[in-house]
């Protein structure tokens, strides 16, 4: 399987008329006011079968900061019809500490993607 595309955005909108999908405040190197902190995250994802893959096959999206891991959400993807896209929400990450916080896409205990920013705090403080 191949992920051809991989973002972490604030929201992801589908337009219901032409399909299309709009990404709202995509995920970039960023500053929370505090820490610890909510920080909304969806993600696209999309990908492409294999000759050796099977047609519904489930990946793993993982969610870091720092290495630690945040959150870890299986997708199921049936590739009828091929190529597919896939949105996953996620009603936020906690933000616990400054660092790099990185999205995964693990599919046979192998990462075919991987989209990391980095995250800031304009507070010294905790809590």
């Amino acid at each position: 399987m191949i992920c051809r595309n991989l973002l972490g955005a604030q929201f992801l909108l589908v337009d219901n008329f032409t399909k299309r999908l709009s990404a709202i405040n995509l995920l970039e190197d960023s500053t929370v006011n505090s820490i610890p902190a909510i920080l909304p995250v969806m993600i696209f994802a999309s990908f492409q079968k294999e000759e050796t893959d099977n047609n519904i096959n489930d990946i793993n999206i993982q969610i870091d900061l720092n290495g630690k891991i945040l959150t870890s959400i299986v997708v199921r993807v049936d590739f009828n019809p091929s190529p597919v896209s896939k949105s996953i929400s996620n009603s936020g990450v906690l933000i616990s500490e400054p660092g790099v916080l990185t999205i995964s896409v693990i599919f046979n205990q192998k990462v075919l993607a991987r989209y990391s920013v980095n995250i800031n705090s304009s507070s010294n403080r905790i809590g």
